[in-house]
């Protein structure tokens, strides 16, 4: 799953070079405006009918099916939606070119409800990641290639538009291929998946307006040139944290999910994954922000400034994030969809008001910093909650946080006092300044853990783990030598 994460980012990284370096801030700013507004509509489209299979402990082809059926259903509702919502959308925005660009990215979510459910949701059913990752980054290398020829054709938005509709289509078609279910309408399992999903329904909703409120209150303050920095600084400051963890997380998933007979196992699991997600996603968070400068320019180039004072912020919100997604995951998988619910609208209950305050007083770095604010603030009532649905303690939880957090604090001071930004070469300059990191932040890390007594956590699994794989390597190492002298000693003697 992580490579699967890896190989589909390393691609967009790379698609996003390219089209940085062909098409303008504007450009992207006008499809990230048709995105925030596809997203709109198609959120009513999850009702969590996959995850509802996925927590099943039997699901039947008549629950898959069922799923399907709902799929297509609401993709072809959204659909006609945005087609007819795409002229409201761009006088809201005040850009007439969104009318077009919306109706066409309309095809997306038809063509996506169309794809074999075996393929979006059976591999990861029967834990065959294999499979998904062949399915998640063929489809990616496509698009790719599809957006790249585009943009090398017309040189505007239309090459990023016709990039995410060929992907859809080019993976809706190659499903059925990838895997031997074939779907059929049946909608026999409604009932039972509804009472789960109604309330999935509006998490997803929730979601959508806690992760794109703030990309809609740049859109109407700052204008298609800033939603465009504003949108590539988010993908690029969340980028480590996200694309590494997020498929763990979804691996984890199922896992759990077998656990939930067994709270006192299915803490310890989490526990353990908590203690992973924060080793890295805190170092990695703080590591951007401090050298966002120079990432920026060196992927992006010198036309990309602007998005560089957004870069920081947005960077602790991905972070932030990946903690927060655990939670929810686990309780999502726990029943508890109500909850989840609850927590959606209580995210965008803060940040709805806060980001119009700061938009219209402070611009769009007000609300990047804003944004990053509330979802520190909503991690420990989030955990308090946690407490109450698994078996484990505040103390636990914290122990996973403090050694993480002090060690970063370090980092960020040696970074700081190196001495590396005094270099003029770029590519070195951050180089060193991200070595600096990196070596700085293991040492205290495990200084902090043998202070502590080497306790039984994240710090342990990883050091067994290095320990291990470095020995296995060098007997690997020596055996492969010895092999290979044997057989100049036999060719020698013969």
């Amino acid at each position: 799953m992580i490579a699967a994460r890896w190989c589909v980012r390393g691609i967009g990284l790379v698609s996003m070079i390219i089209l940085a370096r062909l098409l303008s801030p504007a450009d992207f700013g006008v499809v990230a405006l048709g995105m925030v507004t596809v997203g709109l509509i198609t959120v009513f489209s999850y009702a969590g009918q996959n995850l509802a299979i996925i927590r099943h402990p039997n699901p039947t082809r008549e629950h898959f099916d069922t799923a399907w059926t709902i799929s297509v259903c609401l993709g072809i509702a959204v659909a006609l939606g945005l087609v007819a919502l795409a002229p409201l959308a761009a006088r809201y925005f005040d850009n007439p070119k969104l009318v077009s660009v919306i109706r066409l990215l309309a095809l997306a979510p038809m063509i996506n409800g169309f794809t074999n459910i075996g393929a979006v949701i059976g591999f990861r059913k029967s834990l065959m990641f294999q499979k998904e990752f062949q399915f998640v980054v063929l489809r990616k290398v496509i698009g790719f290639i599809a957006t790249v020829l585009m943009a090398l054709t017309f040189r505007n938005y239309w090459a990023l538009v016709s990039g995410i509709v060929g992907g859809e289509l080019f993976g809706a078609v190659s499903s059925y291929f990838m895997h031997p279910h074939r779907p059929r309408p049946c909608l026999s399992k409604l009932s039972e998946m509804w009472s789960f999903s109604a309330w999935m329904q509006l998490v997803a909703v929730g979601n959508f307006f806690r992760d794109q409120t703030d990309h809609i209150a740049v859109g109407r303050f700052a204008g298609t040139l800033q939603v465009g920095a504003y949108n590539v600084a988010a993908d690029i400051a969340s980028s480590p944290t996200v694309e590494l963890l997020f498929p763990a997380l979804s691996a984890a998933l199922p896992i759990n999910a077998t656990l939930l007979h067994d709270p006192d196992e299915l803490a310890r699991s989490y526990l353990s994954m908590l203690g992973m997600i924060v080793i890295f996603a805190v170092p990695m968070s703080v590591g951007v922000a401090l050298v966002a400068q120079d990432m920026v320019t060196l992927v992006l180039g010198m036309k990309w400034s602007a998005a560089v004072p957004f870069v920081p912020w947005l960077a602790i919100v991905g972070g932030a994030g990946c903690i927060i997604q655990s939670i929810i995951d686990l309780v999502s998988i726990a029943g508890r969809a109500r909850l989840v619910a609850i927590w959606s609208l209580a995210f965008v209950i803060a940040l709805v008001p806060a980001v119009s305050i700061v938009g219209s007083n402070w611009g769009s770095e007000g609300i990047a910093l804003v944004r990053a604010i509330i979802w520190i603030l909503f991690i420990p009532p989030m955990f308090y909650s946690l407490t109450k649905i698994i078996p484990i303690a505040a103390g636990q939880i914290i122990g996973c946080f403090w050694r993480p957090i002090l060690a970063a604090l370090f980092m960020a001071i040696v970074v700081k006092i190196s001495g590396a930004n005094a270099i003029t070469l770029l590519p070195m300059r951050l180089f060193c300044n991200v070595a600096a990191g990196v070596v700085s932040f293991v040492t205290m890390l495990l200084l902090l853990w043998r202070l502590a007594g080497r306790p039984q956590s994240s710090e342990q699994i990883l050091v067994k783990f290095t320990c291990s794989t470095a020995h296995r390597a060098y007997r690997g190492a020596i055996q492969k030598n010895s092999l290979i002298w044997r057989k100049i000693t036999r060719q020698i003697h013969d």
